[in-house]
């Protein structure tokens, strides 16, 4: 299933690449920069809460609905405002209209967070594939029409609206779960701090993931962020589904052996074996390929993305290396160990990429 959704991915990436320019794709790049960033909030480790609680009841699940509801109401009203202060930051007025589009798929996107969580929970991983797998159709399907009839930029955008709609609609009509009246539930401040530590990774781990597109668009623009943008995508697109769905079935397993150190070093190793065995070979692959692969994929305007390309191509390995001790440390609920290892490469990358982006 997720040899699928990349599949879908490529070919939406493949098409749009021909009817937009670097500019189009910078340009929302630029807002989700931001948005992005804020968009942590709106799940704030509530949904990594139901997946790892050994005992959650009913109570608990509805607590935790309402709270990331409002969070996420929370955070489109963020993004709706912080589209005047783009505008000036970018010195770029469609900024204002991109951030209103976009708050209102965050607010959308909001409501399903607990239906995926639970369904996650249910280690019912062939319901996900196919959510995942017809809504990745829907959003490219989407994206390819509205770019053909002229929509520009706005194509992007109508692509993330119909995953997040589509999505949410799906997992919450099939995860057999219906919300009741908002109610606090007694567990719910020891849910809060639990999240709030993953939360504060997840942002240090934002920050450091964006910090790149923001000092590309602050000191070179739209364009080159486009470029440098669809390298990062197309790199790390097959990197990101492998991640998700490994990562998906994984945690809430690791989650339910957590007392049983010997189980979880076996599965971490059959999990670290099949990671090396897809990843080493593809990444060299495409290192080794980069031109022709971004030639046959996003055609002969997008040559500047090569040398990118294979940088990341580079990196995607080392990535794919420390992703495991992330599960293991989330399953067991290490919450300040990864508050602390993220904010130390936080630090790094930021340092690092202020560094390179004068050349």
């Amino acid at each position: 299933a997720q040899s699928s959704l990349s599949a879908i991915r490529l070919m939406g990436t493949i098409v749009l690449a021909r009817y937009l320019v670097p500019e189009e794709f910078g340009l929302v790049g630029m807002a989700t920069v931001v948005t992005g960033f804020l968009d942590m909030f709106r799940d704030a480790g509530l949904s990594t809460v139901t997946v790892q609680r050994k005992h959650l009841s009913a109570a608990d699940l509805n607590s935790l609905f309402w709270l990331n509801l409002a969070l996420g109401s929370a955070v489109a009203l963020t993004i709706a405002a912080a589209g005047p202060f783009l505008s000036w930051l970018y010195n770029e007025p469609r900024m204002v209209l991109i951030s209103l589009a976009l708050a209102a798929i965050t607010a959308i996107g909001s409501t399903g967070i607990q239906h995926r969580a639970l369904v996650r929970r249910q280690l019912n991983f062939q319901k996900i594939a196919l959510i995942d797998v017809g809504s990745g159709i829907v959003s490219v399907a989407v994206g390819i029409v509205t770019a053909r009839l002229g929509a520009g930029y706005w194509a992007l955008i109508a692509m993330l609206a119909a995953s997040s709609l589509t999505s949410t609609a799906l997992f919450s009509l099939s995860s057999g779960w219906v919300p009741s009246r908002p109610r606090i539930a007694k567990n719910t401040r020891e849910f809060v701090e639990f999240g709030a530590n993953l939360t504060g990774a997840s942002l240090l781990s934002t920050l450091a993931g964006r910090a790149d597109n923001f000092l590309i668009a602050h000191y070179w623009g739209a364009a080159a962020l486009g470029i440098y943008d669809r390298a990062y995508q197309l790199m790390m697109m097959p990197l990101r589904q492998f991640d998700n769905a490994l990562g998906s079935a994984i945690l809430p397993s690791l989650a339910r052996i957590q007392d049983d150190m010997e189980r979880t070093r076996r599965a971490i190793f059959r999990a670290q074996s099949i990671t090396f065995a897809i990843t080493i070979p593809a990444t060299a692959s495409l290192l080794v390929f980069a031109r022709e692969v971004i030639g046959l994929v996003l055609g002969p305007k997008w040559a500047d993305v090569v040398p990118i390309f294979q940088v990341l191509a580079a990196v995607t390995l080392f990535m794919s290396i420390c992703r495991p001790l992330g599960w293991v440390l989330r399953a067991h609920g290490k919450r300040k160990l990864i508050l602390r290892l993220e904010a130390g490469g936080a630090v790094l990358a930021i340092l690092a990429f202020t560094i390179g982006v004068q050349w």
